[in-house]
């Protein structure tokens, strides 16, 4: 793997865990649990497009693709996928230091399998 294609990946894995967060903190704000009827997804929609949480998230989403979109330039589909389930951990990490999510070790265990898996991907 290149240098360049080794940012590039970076860069979107970046905006994509930032992507989810920003979603996840704009969700929780939402309180969508609460959708009973169509009034209330329609107010709930409302509400959504009003927060700049939302914006920002959509514009990470774009940025994730646009990213995304350069790094398949670079790399066979194959690697770029299997590397880029990197972002597993990262949101695993972003979720307990800044959302502070419970974290088990079942959890961590997974996680350490895909690390040691992209890894091989990278090496091979």
């Amino acid at each position: 793997m290149n240098p360049v294609s080794l940012i590039l990946l970076l860069i979107h894995q970046v905006c994509a865990t930032v992507e989810q967060i920003v979603f996840k903190k704009a969700a929780d704000r939402l309180g969508g649990h609460a959708l009973k009827n169509p009034r209330d997804l329609f107010l709930f929609i409302l509400k959504a497009v009003q927060m700049p949480l939302i914006w920002a998230g959509f514009l990470l989403v774009v940025g994730a693709w646009v990213f995304w979109f350069a790094v398949l330039s670079y790399l066979d589909l194959n690697v770029a996928v299997l590397v880029d389930s990197m972002q597993y951990i990262m949101i695993l990490l972003a979720s307990y230091f800044l959302l502070k999510e419970k974290i088990g070790w079942l959890r961590i265990l997974g996680t350490a399998f895909i690390l040691g898996g992209v890894l091989l991907v990278v090496k091979g």
